[in-house]
C-alpha cells in the first residue's frame, strides 16, 4: 500500500497539450474536472499550450466552477525568450557548420539529440526552449506540489513523457488510436516506453482500445470508459416540428465529415425538398461551407457560432456526426442528452454510443449517398417512429454517459492507483 495523501483531498491533475478552442478535448477536461470533485478529490488542469486570450465556453466554465488551469508555456515565457537570444548566434553558426560539414544539405542535427533541427530561424529556437524549459516546469511543480493522480487527455511532447511518475499516471486515449504519419520516431519511442509502465490506459470504445494496441503494440489491458456530458433537464414533452430538423455541432474540419455532409444535401435537393440544415460550430472550413452554399442554393442552410449545446441542440431533431477518424464524441453524447437520435460512421467509440436502427443509422465513411437515405429515412419515417428513436437516445446516455456513471468508474480508477 502507498502512504496516505498528503492532502485533505486527493489531488488530480489533468494535462494536455492545449486549451485552445472549444473542442473535445477541452470539453473533457471540463467534464472530468468538474464532475470528480463530487466523487472525493480536488481536480487541477495543466496544458503547455498558452490560454485563448478571449476564452471559449469551456475556459469560461471551468473558471465558474473555481477549477484552476495554468499554461506552461505562458509560465516560461520570458524565460524562454532570453535563452533564446542568448544561444541564437552559436546556434545558428553551429548549424551552418554541420550542413558544410554534411553530405546531406538538408541535415542539420540529429532528432536524437534533442536539439532543434530543420531551420536557422529564431523561432525555431524558441519553440526548443520553450519545450525545454516548460519540461523543466512541470518537472518542478510535480515535486513541490505532489499530485496524487495524473490523468493524462491525449498527446503531448515526447519530452514530457519521461518526466511522469508512472505509477501516479493514467494516459487517456483522444483520437481513434491509430498513429498517423505526424508521430515521429522520437515521439513514438518516447510513448511506448511511457505506455507499457504508466498505472492505466483508458480508451473512448472497444474499436479504439483494439486499434490503440495494434498501432503502438501495446499487450497490456485497456480499460474502456464512456464520454460524460453534465446532467441538464431536457423537456419531455415530445413534441417535434415538421419537417425534421437536421444539424451538426462541431469544428468545422475535413475529418468531422463536412465535405460529405455538403454532398448528400445537394443529393436531397436534386430528388425533391431540400431539408433544414445546421452547422453548428467554427473552424477552418467555414468559408468552404458558406461558399457552397450560396452556389449551390441550399437555401435552408445555416451555419451559427455555439454559445451553448443545449441552446444549440433545441434547433436540431436529428444529429448527424459522418467523421472519417474519431474518438468518442461529446456532442454525440451531448445528443443523445437531449434525446435525439443521431447518424454516424462506424469510427472510435462511436459505434459503442450509437447502434444502427437503435439510437439512430449508422452509414459508411465518406458516403454521401447513404448518409443522404438516412436523412430521408428520417424525414419519412411516422412520428411514432421517430419518438421511439427519441427515447432510446436518451436511455442510452442515461445507461452509459451521465456523470454519475462515468465519474464513478474513473473513481474507481483512480483509488486503485493510490492504492497501489
Amino acid at each position: 500500500m502507498r502512504e496516505a495523501s498528503p492532502h485533505q483531498r486527493p489531488v488530480v491533475w489533468y494535462i494536455a497539450a492545449g486549451y485552445l478552442r472549444a473542442g473535445g478535448i477541452e470539453a473533457y477536461l471540463c467534464n472530468y474536472a468538474t464532475e470528480i470533485r463530487n466523487h472525493g478529490f480536488d481536480p487541477r488542469i495543466i496544458v503547455f499550450e498558452p490560454l485563448p486570450d478571449k476564452p471559449h465556453r469551456f475556459l469560461t466554465a471551468l473558471r465558474a466552477e473555481g477549477i484552476p488551469i495554468e499554461s506552461l508555456y505562458r509560465r516560461v515565457g520570458w524565460r524562454a525568450k532570453v535563452a533564446a537570444w542568448l544561444t541564437y548566434v552559436p546556434w545558428r553558426m553551429r548549424v551552418v557548420w554541420r550542413r558544410l560539414l554534411s553530405d546531406n544539405p538538408e541535415v542539420t542535427l540529429s532528432s536524437t539529440t534533442q536539439q532543434p533541427n530543420n531551420s536557422t530561424t529564431f523561432s525555431s529556437l524558441l519553440i526548443y526552449w520553450r519545450k525545454r524549459l516548460a519540461v523543466r516546469e512541470l518537472k518542478r511543480m510535480l515535486a513541490c506540489e505532489q499530485p496524487d493522480i495524473i490523468h493524462v487527455k491525449g498527446r503531448l511532447i515526447s519530452e514530457a513523457w519521461p518526466v511522469l511518475p508512472p505509477e501516479l499516471t493514467l494516459f487517456h486515449i483522444a483520437t481513434s488510436g491509430h498513429c498517423d504519419a505526424s508521430w515521429t520516431p522520437l515521439e513514438i519511442t518516447a510513448f511506448r516506453a511511457f505506455a507499457r509502465h504508466c498505472a492505466r490506459v483508458l480508451a473512448p470504445g472497444k474499436l479504439v482500445a483494439e486499434t490503440f494496441k495494434n498501432e503502438f503494440g501495446v499487450t497490456r489491458p485497456v480499460d474502456v470508459v464512456f464520454t460524460m456530458v453534465p446532467d441538464r433537464i431536457v423537456s419531455e414533452t415530445g413534441h417535434t416540428p415538421r419537417p425534421l430538423r437536421f444539424g451538426i455541432l462541431c469544428r468545422f474540419s475535413y475529418e468531422k465529415g463536412i465535405p460529405t455532409i455538403l454532398e448528400a444535401l445537394q443529393l436531397i435537393r436534386v430528388q425533391g425538398e431540400e431539408v433544414p440544415f445546421l452547422f453548428a460550430g467554427e473552424g477552418d472550413l467555414e468559408d468552404e461551407i458558406s461558399g457552397t452554399v450560396q452556389r449551390v442554393g441550399l437555401k435552408k442552410v445555416r451555419i451559427e457560432r455555439v454559445v451553448s449545446a443545449h441552446m444549440t441542440l433545441g434547433e436540431i431533431d436529428v444529429f448527424l456526426h459522418p467523421s472519417t477518424s474519431e474518438a468518442m464524441p461529446v456532442s454525440i453524447v451531448e445528443a443523445l442528452l437531449e434525446g435525439i437520435p443521431c447518424i454516424a460512421t462506424p469510427v472510435g467509440g462511436v459505434p459503442d454510443l450509437i447502434r444502427d436502427g437503435k439510437e439512430g443509422f449508422i452509414v459508411p465513411v465518406g458516403d454521401a449517398v447513404a448518409l443522404a437515405k438516412a436523412m430521408e429515412r428520417f424525414a419519412e419515417m411516422p412520428q411514432s417512429e421517430y419518438e421511439s428513436y427519441r427515447q432510446r437516445a436518451r436511455a442510452r446516455y442515461e445507461e452509459y454517459c451521465r456523470p454519475t456513471v462515468v465519474g464513478g468508474h474513473v473513481a474507481d480508477i483512480y483509488r486503485a492507483i493510490m492504492a497501489g
